[in-house]
């Protein structure tokens, strides 16, 4: 299915087709540039038959192996972040979230959402005339 990315995302597959146009990986059998190619495949182009491989060959080419508490990322990492990330912007439905990452409103609020009223000050006070607003420090 097709979902939206954080922009960092964008930066990051940008970054990651111009190492396979240098070939900067030193990968037989060409570049992989073309809009169809797969993200995470061996040396000869072909996709991984298991997407974790492929995960972690890709992270471990970048030299980030592991977290800070010693565990291999996954890409459920990349999952949850995003959602987080979502959460914390506060710009978004949580709805529409909840939609393009296929779960419902139910588990971001148990699994994801780690935000504290302090982080939606601005959401909340928008709109509030300017003697209404407290002032942070």
């Amino acid at each position: 299915r097709e979902v939206m990315g954080m922009p960092e995302a964008s930066v990051a597959l940008a970054r990651l087709r111009k190492s396979r146009e240098e070939n900067e990986f030193g990968l037989g059998g060409g570049d992989y540039t073309a809009p169809s190619d797969y993200i995470f495949y061996d040396t000869n182009g072909k996709r991984f038959s298991d997407l974790r491989e492929g995960w972690h060959s890709l992270l471990e080419s970048a030299e980030v192996g592991l977290d800070l508490e010693g565990n291999r990322y996954t890409p459920y990492c990349s999952r949850h972040h995003f959602i987080s990330s979502m959460i914390r912007r506060s710009t978004i439905d949580p709805y529409v979230i909840a939609k393009n990452c296929g779960t419902s409103l139910n588990m971001l609020q148990a699994y994801y959402d780690d935000t504290t009223p302090i982080d939606h000050v601005k959401q909340m006070t928008e709109g509030l005339p300017f003697y209404l607003k407290k002032k942070r420090y």
